[in-house]
């Protein structure tokens, strides 16, 4: 019975992962959001909702309190990062003291692998949001006079002069933020692991956790392979065509669910079967956005395509909640 326990996956896991799916799924939909299709309402307007897990800094209205220029804008949104990290540090510290000064028995580990677990868990599951919004200068939409405004700052012209240039110069030299954080994390999986796993070495081990402590033991490299498939769907909306978007998603999202249907990656079993559900609904949607990328389609035609999208979006929130509350359940009935 011990040892049933002991290598039995620990029950809060299965809402964790549910948790972090969730917030994956948000953010391919705020991807989606992007590619410039004129979606039919009221399914516009929810996707617009999303637009606070894309670092749109419109959502905070800077604008009522201070003229703000879309380079000082974007400024902001490429420094969230850093200052997420800082905010972990300074919290980090913080505890560090109240545990040193005033409740010096506090039994809970506060070292320096519990900092860097956070912040490299807050970068992976942001991931995302984080490159859509560094990559946001090289995204521009073309208008019916021939010229080119940047998508998240209509006022910016893709000219690569004066603000453009300015935004586009920032932009690649952020980029290799995420960029740095994949080569460290393929350094870690590909290198380091298999070293610190035949030395016993708890400390790094445990500092460099949060890449594969959502997935079973022999899938370590599958957060290298999601990290990889999310930042390639950040890339999808720069491409020049609609349909080439359409059809690149549809690849990558294909090669995920196969991916993640013959290896079961996630350390739970529930995981692994929503995993696949959230696949085949994000696929459902793409296949309805081509549907709006039609111009031959009718409104009848557009309408069912909306509410079948609706539909499958909150299939996919619904099945997440259901395997949250299936691990907080199951974690109740083990506590008595």
């Amino acid at each position: 019975m011990d040892a049933e326990q002991v290598t039995q996956p620990g029950h809060t896991l299965v809402g964790a992962v549910a948790a972090s799916q969730l917030l994956t799924l948000v953010q391919q939909l705020v991807v989606i959001r992007k590619l410039g299709i004129e979606w039919q309402e009221p399914l516009k307007e929810y996707l617009e909702l999303l637009a606070v897990f894309g670092v749109d800094l419109d959502m905070l209205s800077l604008s009522c309190i201070a003229s703000v220029s879309p380079v000082l804008k974007y400024v902001l949104a490429v420094s969230a990062t850093p200052i997420l990290a800082a905010i972990a540090l300074l919290l980090h510290l913080s505890a560090l003291f109240f545990k040193k000064y005033v409740k010096q028995g506090l039994r809970v580990r506060l070292d320096l692998s519990a900092l860097l677990r956070t912040v490299g868990s807050l970068i992976a599951i942001l991931f995302i949001s984080i490159f859509t919004s560094l990559v946001a200068p090289f995204q521009c939409n073309l208008h019916p006079n021939g010229r080119m405004t940047v998508q998240e700052y209509g006022s910016v012209f893709c000219t690569l002069e004066n603000e453009h240039l300015q935004m586009s110069l920032i932009g690649a030299a952020a980029c290799l933020m995420p960029l740095c954080f994949l080569s460290i994390c393929f350094w870690i999986i590909f290198l380091k692991l298999p070293r610190w796993l035949r030395r016993a070495d708890a400390v790094y081990f445990r500092a460099c956790s949060f890449l594969w402590l959502r997935y079973r033991p022999g899938a370590e490299r599958f957060s290298i392979f999601f990290l990889c498939r999310n930042a390639l769907f950040v890339l999808c909306p720069l491409l020049p065509s609609l349909s080439i978007k359409l059809v690149v998603l549809n690849v990558l999202l294909y090669s995920s669910l196969i991916a993640t249907t013959l290896s079961q990656p996630w350390r739970v079993p529930a995981s692994n079967a929503l995993d696949v559900l959230l696949h085949v609904g994000l696929l459902v949607v793409l296949y309805m956005a081509s549907m709006f990328a039609g111009h031959e389609v009718g409104t009848t035609g557009l309408i069912m395509a909306t509410m079948i999208s609706l539909v499958f979006i909150l299939m996919m929130v619904a099945a997440i909640v259901a395997t949250m509350l299936y691990g907080l359940g199951l974690y109740i009935l083990r506590q008595r």
